[in-house]
């Protein structure tokens, strides 16, 4: 005996649907574009500063340089703005230093995934260098940036102002 009430059927229904081939690979593109933002989401979170507790805040113009608390100098050269690349170097960096990066954010703004790795010179060992910086773009129209540069594993914060 069956129950009374509405019978449905799944196979006529779903035969209704008709998806073109356009279709499948809009929505097949689409899947795959929320699987890369969500697995560079993933990278920004796990990479963001695992290693590192304490930041020391500096004052300073990174146009000229600037002296940190570990005797390292730091000088970005160029137009500091998103829309050109501009070069970042680090004098005088502690003999055993093993790596040098540099992020850049807003305070209380998520900027995303954005690290340079800077190299180390060979001729000059206490120097590291990266020659292709771009500032992140702010889609409000903020200037005011903050540095977050990594010695190791001592993290130095260095607010500016972009061109």
């Amino acid at each position: 005996m069956k129950p009374r009430g509405v019978e449905v059927n799944f196979a006529s229904i779903l035969g209704m649907i008709r998806i073109s081939k356009n279709n499948w690979v809009i929505i097949a593109g689409l899947l795959v574009l929320l699987i890369l933002i969500g697995t560079q989401w993933l990278l920004w979170r796990a990479f963001k500063h695992p290693e590192t507790e304490a930041k020391n805040i500096v004052a300073c113009d990174i146009r000229r340089h600037c002296i940190l608390s570990n005797g390292a100098m730091i000088q970005a050269i160029g137009k500091l703005n998103a829309k050109q690349d501009f070069r970042l170097v680090v004098h005088q960096a502690p003999v055993q230093t093993q790596k040098v990066y540099v992020e850049f954010s807003m305070k209380d703004m998520d900027m995303g995934f954005n690290r340079y790795q800077l190299l180390q010179n060979p001729q000059n060992p206490t120097q590291w260098t990266a020659s292709s910086i771009r500032l992140p773009v702010c889609v409000v129209a903020r200037r005011d940036y903050i540095m977050t540069l990594v010695i190791n594993n001592e993290v130095f914060e260095i607010p500016f102002m972009s061109e």
